[in-house]
């Protein structure tokens, strides 16, 4: 009986070891999952960001120069040359108490193969801003 019993225990490590190839994979997956859609939201909060500190500025009757100067230095985290910048009207054909839009678009690359399967590669972001003007 004893016989048959360490049988069974020298098994339980070969067990554990199939058991953790087997979720090990799953694990990693899912790891390197979150990681990318942190990024994927830290990047779109950093636009949200952007665009509303442009809004802010541009409200005030600042050039349209001086607001993609602090639109770019408010997206830290991301890429300057990669930042379509667009404010809506253009300077000379905004009146006070009309709406001004800032929309910063921005293409985010996917670093995660099995989610660039699910994802567009590069992921288009975008954030907007809409404001009175002054």
């Amino acid at each position: 009986m004893n016989r048959i019993l360490s049988l069974f225990k020298k098994n339980q490590r070969g067990q554990a070891l199939l058991e953790m190839a087997l979720v090990l994979p799953l694990l990693i997956v899912i790891i390197f999952s979150l990681v990318e859609l942190g990024r994927f939201g830290h990047a779109s909060l950093s636009l949200q960001y952007a665009a509303r500190e442009g809004a802010r500025t541009a409200i005030t009757g600042a050039e349209d120069e001086f607001v993609r100067e602090r639109i770019i230095n408010a997206a830290t985290a991301l890429h300057d040359s990669e930042l379509v910048i667009t404010l809506l009207p253009s300077r000379n054909e905004r009146v006070s108490g009309d709406e001004l839009r800032v929309i910063v678009d921005y293409q985010l690359d996917v670093y995660f193969p099995l989610l660039a399967a699910v994802f567009p590669d590069p992921f288009p972001l975008q954030g907007k801003a809409v404001m009175r003007l002054e």
